[in-house]
């Protein structure tokens, strides 16, 4: 474990990272990664289907309507798409509650470190 100085005393200090913003971060972080193993048992197999269909139905023209007769409702073009889209949506779920939680802990840090921007109006917003 590192240490730090602080400047204001000259003393070592132990780094915290039960804080609200490291943990924050944390599970940012581990919502992110959690959208690669979810995409290999979630999203996998459906492209895998996609892409099987996507060989067999090569020759067969865009208007043929008998080229998916007798096949089971759940594997069907329309019906796979379905299920892609809903596996993305929730990784698009995923990444938003990542999102949402690094604003908070970087809206959390702002008590640490308070912001010096001012606004200015008129002819004096230069500071002049």
């Amino acid at each position: 474990m590192s240490r730090h100085s602080n400047t204001a005393t000259n003393e070592l200090v132990e780094p915290n990272f039960t804080t609200t913003p490291s943990l924050l971060y944390t599970t940012s972080a581990a919502l992110l990664l959690t959208s690669i193993p979810y995409t290999f048992l979630f999203g996998e197999p459906i492209i895998q289907k996609l892409e099987d269909k996507a060989k067999s139905l090569a020759s067969t023209s865009v208007t043929d309507t008998a080229a998916e007769a007798g096949v089971a409702q759940e594997d069907t073009v329309h019906s796979l798409v379905d299920r892609w889209a809903t596996m993305n949506l929730g990784r698009t779920v995923l990444t938003g509650l990542a999102a949402l939680t690094a604003t908070w802990a970087a809206v959390d840090r702002m008590e640490v470190l308070p912001a010096t921007a001012k606004l200015a109006t008129g002819a004096n917003r230069m500071g002049n």
